[in-house]
């Protein structure tokens, strides 16, 4: 059963392949400018909405995933390196457009793999995902005199 999507990374969960996205968070902030006063209590200048943040855990299991853990990294590492913008979609809710901004990852405890070698028996990556706003220029031919 699918439950999202990250560009072209498919998040789901079934008997063959487990791939699910856990511990998510979405930030909100506004932007403020602190202007020093002599003698006096700073002034707060309201700038605007900051970019929206999005944090979400993955586990990528060794014995879950029909793909290699690394693959499914690698692949991810690679949107992030090339700032693609990436639609991120989770239990039917469009989160909208997103640039994966950091990826930290912990190894899980090291085991032998089919090949008798040692390989960690998963990865836990972190991501951090940002926003993604355009807004494009008015049309010229739309200028009212």
């Amino acid at each position: 059963m699918e439950v999202g999507t990250l560009g072209d990374i498919v998040f789901e969960a079934g008997t063959m392949n487990v791939l699910v996205p856990q511990n998510i968070s979405a930030d909100s902030r506004m932007r403020y400018e602190e202007h020093n006063v002599f003698g006096s209590y700073p002034v707060m200048e309201w700038l605007g909405p900051e970019t929206p943040e999005i944090s979400l855990d993955v586990r990528l299991s060794r014995q879950l995933m029909e793909r290699e853990p690394e693959d499914v990294k690698v692949q991810l590492l690679g949107h992030m390196r090339k700032g693609d913008v990436l639609r991120l979609t989770l239990c039917g809710q469009n989160w909208g457009k997103v640039v994966i901004t950091s990826i930290s990852q912990k190894l899980a405890p090291t085991l032998t793999n089919d090949a008798g070698k040692p390989a960690p028996s998963g990865i836990d990556l972190s991501l951090k995902l940002k926003s993604w706003y355009w807004v494009p220029k008015e049309n010229s031919n739309d200028k009212k005199n």
